[in-house]
């Protein structure tokens, strides 16, 4: 990918002068604009490295695997693998059988499933880690286009702590860097005043089939094609409105390369319209400012500079990143959002009132510093790739045993399952889903609910297993169900074990296993 669609101030002429000039009054050096390229392009390994070891040394035996659906969408990529082609409607639960259903991410499932077969649960980390390191190191690149080096870094990094709770082995984890590059692109166009290139077509398609959240690029590029028209001056309106209407409609066509055309984008509808699955699942809850954690810090530390420092952003910006902020505030799984497309849009306006900020403003006080890390990068650039290239080659052949978190991988007592041929439906929480599609048994519930398990389905089985649990086995027996996968001291664990009509058969830390005792087998 090249870095054209970076935003960034001019590339000196090539037939301009040295790289290193001499300041004719003090006989020093001065860097100039190409001295900083080449440190921000030096810069950006060691941190990449930086990002990848803090996620392989401390999160890689649990944190990045800590979400059930990874084990789903490994599943989906598996069973795309071997069917040659897309899943059109539900084959991995029972209670939703044959309903449409797409694997609209299906690209990303089939690269965790590629991690997985070649480098076991290790690779899925290593992908996921390095997906991740990449992204922040790309949004530092493009801050450095125009900010001193050292915020830009300061900046990423912060991005970075805010955004940790969300890094899991998932789709979601493979759009980060196309947002990066998809955000700066459009940026670039309008403080040039030019048509957005059309490299960013083949990132809108590729992310279209990665994950699910290309419609919020395409909103992204409305609203900055907005900002292009009401910028440019009156008699240049009507060319702007067609370079841009242009633009986003082939935007649009691009979008729609996928195995299912233009249909996942109704799956942002499906989301935000009458979706009753929303308030039950974590990652869709609002931010509620409890305690002070990291992305309280930052979110009070932020406003607190705005305010202090009385930052003015222009009418445009300023929509948009309240827009991105009542995302994150309304689904924390939008913080990621808020934190990699908001540097980027607030980038030119800080740096235009704040010289401080400006990357301008170090080349000229800070010459040292360029002709230190510029003659870094001469020595340093191939053995640091090179160290780093080992360090993953190294972590993926000898790294240390990463697997799930335990408390969603039920193992033994789906062993079990297989071992006593036990048949019949089967039910289960949510958090053992994922591990169950994994295992290729027809789940009662698992994490496709925003998209499958509608029309009331996780109300009522909410009001049934926490509001009032003694319509629990009523409700198993309404559903046929003979085989009850629980979570210990669950309160469905509780009323399976004071009812005579089922009988505890396994039990472990993780999971008990319930057998409804007048049941007829049938195959699961």
């Amino acid at each position: 990918m090249t870095l054209e669609i970076i935003p960034s101030a001019p590339e000196p002429a090539r037939s301009g002068p040295a790289e290193i000039m001499r300041d004719e009054r003090g006989g020093t050096f001065r860097p100039s604009l190409r001295d900083a390229y080449r440190a921000s392009r030096f810069l950006l390994v060691p941190l990449f490295g930086f990002f990848l070891l803090i996620l392989v040394a401390f999160r890689a035996s649990g944190a990045l695997l800590g979400d059930p659906d990874t084990f789903w969408h490994l599943a989906v990529g598996r069973h795309i693998w071997q069917a040659g082609a897309v899943p059109q409607f539900d084959e991995f639960s029972y209670t939703f059988e044959g309903q449409p259903w797409m694997a609209v991410e299906w690209l990303a499932q089939l690269n965790l499933f590629g991690a997985y077969s070649v480098g076991g649960w290790r690779g899925v980390v290593l992908l996921t880690a390095v997906t991740v390191a990449l992204s922040y190191a790309l949004l530092f690149l493009v801050l450095s286009r125009k900010m001193r080096l050292t915020i830009a870094i300061g900046i990423a990094a912060t991005a970075y702590i805010f955004s940790m709770p969300h890094f899991l082995a998932r789709p979601q984890i493979f759009a980060d860097p196309l947002i990066v590059l998809w955000a700066a692109g459009l940026v670039r166009a309008v403080e040039s005043k030019t048509t957005p290139s059309a490299l960013l077509w083949p990132i809108i398609t590729l992310w279209a089939n990665l994950h699910g959240s290309f419609t919020f690029a395409l909103a992204i590029g409305a609203a900055l094609g907005a900002e292009a028209f009401f910028a440019s001056r009156a008699g240049e309106r009507l060319r702007t409105t067609r370079r841009w209407t242009g633009f986003l409609a082939v935007a649009i066509l691009c979008a729609c390369f996928t195995p299912y055309g233009y249909r996942p984008m109704l799956y942002t509808l499906q989301i935000f319209g009458e979706n009753d699955t929303l308030p039950y699942i974590q990652e869709w809850q609002p931010i509620t400012l409890k305690g002070v954690g990291i992305n309280e810090v930052v979110t009070y530390g932020l406003l607190f500079l705005s305010l202090y420092k009385g930052a003015k952003i222009p009418f445009w910006r300023l929509i948009m990143t309240i827009g991105l902020l009542s995302l994150a505030f309304r689904h924390i799984r939008f913080l990621s959002l808020f934190a990699f497309v908001t540097p980027i849009l607030l980038a030119t306006p800080l740096t235009q009132q704040f010289p401080f900020l400006r990357l301008a403003t170090q080349l000229e006080q800070d010459p040292q510093f360029f002709r230190v890390i510029n003659e870094c990068s001469k020595k340093l650039s191939y053995p640091l790739s090179g160290l780093i290239a080992c360090g993953i080659i190294a972590f993926a052949a000898f790294g240390p045993v990463a697997s799930p978190k335990a408390d969603i991988t039920p193992a033994a007592a789906v062993d079990y399952i297989f071992a006593q041929h036990l048949g019949g439906r089967i039910y289960n929480p949510y958090d053992f889903g994922g591990y169950l599609i994994f295992r290729g048994i027809k789940t009662f519930v698992d994490g496709r609910t925003a998209h499958l398990f509608l029309n009331g389905f996780i109300p009522h089985l909410h009001d049934v297993t926490v509001v009032h649990p003694d319509k629990f086995l009523p409700y198993l027996a309404e559903l046929h169900v003979s085989i009850a996968l629980v979570q210990p001291d669950s309160p469905e664990a509780r009323e399976l074990a004071n009812s005579t009509e089922w009988k505890k058969i396994y039990a472990d830390k993780i999971a008990e296993l319930y057998k409804k005792v007048t049941s007829l087998p049938r195959s699961i």
